[in-house]
């Protein structure tokens, strides 16, 4: 099994990488990628780790991943790099000012709950925002349900927090571009939307200014897409010589998706539609 799309508690999954990494083994899973947001953390330290599996394990082939949260024509559009070098300086520029933007939006999010909502958050709420590198929704929302305002992550974030402030975020082309002469991929995840809000007329728009950018690949299988849907969106990276990559977007408990899911219909990924694979520089066995 391979999935390229999975986040860990350094953003904003609620597995450490040691039990993302032990869940993967028990899910047969032998390709995967960390992709936090806005953070290469979870990476460096399962890299750190070195050989982890254990005598008689099958080793897990690991690529470095990263997901950029990114604004093009009003739209939040998710940018993941994966197959970089630890310590790639363009990477890292950008890793900065993505965890800035993120900083300041949970700011804003602080003010439009006490001033919508009139809801305030104890001091140590406060401190564990403060003291994060990369405060994001899920953290508020659990905050939340912890007040009693929402029984759940996805009701406290669409009731509560999902206000777009498109001007603190990451350009899409500035990430597409800016990595361009990088050693590492650009790929376009979930092209259609995390809940196919985008059609596949207005994302084939998009993805051709997207490849005159420098877009190496496109997220075609992804959890939330049919089989029907994950076949146009290969279609799509066929013709324009895209790589073609599969995800689930797991992020433990603060949604309901399954680890190795990257369609729908529950449908099979074989080893050679997935093409990033073939020309990543950077399998680490783990």
């Amino acid at each position: 099994m391979i999935d390229l799309h999975q986040h860990s508690v350094f953003s904003d999954g609620t597995d450490t990488v040691e039990e993302l990494l032990k869940k993967n083994r028990q899910r047969g899973i032998r390709f995967m990628a960390l992709t936090d947001h806005d953070t290469t953390e979870g990476c460096e330290r399962l890299l750190k780790g070195g050989r982890l599996s254990k005598e008689g394990e099958a080793e897990i082939a690991f690529l470095t991943g990263i997901e950029f949260s990114t604004e093009d024509d009003g739209d939040t559009v998710h940018i993941l790099v994966y197959d970089y070098a630890p310590g790639e300086e363009a990477v890292g520029a950008l890793v900065a000012r993505g965890q800035l933007f993120r900083r300041k939006r949970s700011e804003r999010l602080l003010n439009h709950l006490k001033e919508n909502f009139q809801i305030a958050f104890g001091e140590e709420q406060l401190k564990k925002i403060a003291a994060s590198k990369n405060p994001n929704k899920p953290m508020l929302a659990n905050f939340l349900i912890e007040l009693g305002y929402a029984k759940t992550v996805g009701e406290a974030i669409e009731t509560y927090l999902n206000v777009h402030y498109s001007d603190l975020k990451l350009s899409s082309r500035e990430v597409i571009e800016g990595l361009n002469g990088a050693d590492c991929l650009t790929v376009w995840a979930h092209p259609l939307g995390e809940k196919k809000e985008f059609s596949l007329e207005r994302t084939e728009k998009r993805l051709n200014k997207f490849s005159e950018w420098g877009l190496r690949g496109l997220e075609c299988w992804y959890s939330q897409y049919t089989a029907e849907e994950c076949a146009a969106l290969s279609g799509l990276a066929r013709e324009r010589g895209l790589l073609v990559t599969c995800g689930s977007d797991y992020h433990g408990k603060n949604k309901t998706v399954s680890l190795g899911q990257v369609c729908s219909d529950g449908a099979p990924v074989p080893y050679e539609a997935i093409s990033l694979l073939s020309v990543c520089k950077r399998l680490h066995r783990i």
